[in-house]
């Protein structure tokens, strides 16, 4: 567990969006625990709308009394997309030459070319943080840094998102729009 190392680093980042998630679920819960209640309000007869408010309401309590294994279920979700973003650039670069050069066209070659990268980029990150279950030591020894620690650690874990989600979207659609303007 070196603290410079590449498991260290991936298993904080997943901490951190773990507090992230518990910090900003409550918020997000509010919005869409009332949005599917006007939803339902609107949309739905009575008789389902009752059956909706009880089903949400429930739903609501499971999930705030478990709320650790949640946080840790969801920021393994979301761990796994954004990280995947970064071997999207590959994907989309991968495809934009593909296409300059065979002429657009969704073949199952194009489908290999969108998947192998992001396949073989997510196999280190799986056996940093999941394999034999790492990120949950390392959620028990994180729990127990400093202040400081977790300042600079969250401000990494927000770039990490803005660079994985921002930066594969950014690049896939400048690399297509270069492709069809040219």
């Amino acid at each position: 567990m070196k603290k410079g190392s590449f498991e260290y680093c991936l298993n904080a980042i997943h901490y951190c969006m773990g507090i992230l998630e518990s910090k900003f679920s409550g918020f997000i819960d509010v919005i869409l625990y009332n949005s599917i209640l006007l939803f339902t309000k609107i949309f739905l007869p009575s008789n389902i709308r009752e059956k909706a408010a009880i089903h949400i309401a429930e739903t609501n309590r499971v999930i705030k009394s478990a709320r650790q294994g949640v946080i840790e279920t969801s920021a393994s979700d979301s761990f796994g997309y954004i990280y995947s973003g970064y071997p999207e650039i590959l994907s989309f670069i991968l495809v934009a030459i593909s296409w300059k050069i065979r002429g657009v066209d969704m073949d199952a070659f194009t489908y290999i070319l969108i998947a192998l990268p992001i396949i073989i980029g997510y196999i280190p990150a799986y056996k940093a943080v999941y394999s034999h279950d790492k990120y949950r030591r390392y959620f028990g020894l994180f729990s127990k840094e400093s202040r400081q620690w977790h300042r600079k650690w969250i401000w990494r874990t927000i770039l990490f998102i803005f660079g994985g989600s921002l930066g594969a979207f950014a690049i896939g659609i400048l690399l297509m729009w270069k492709l069809f303007i040219q």
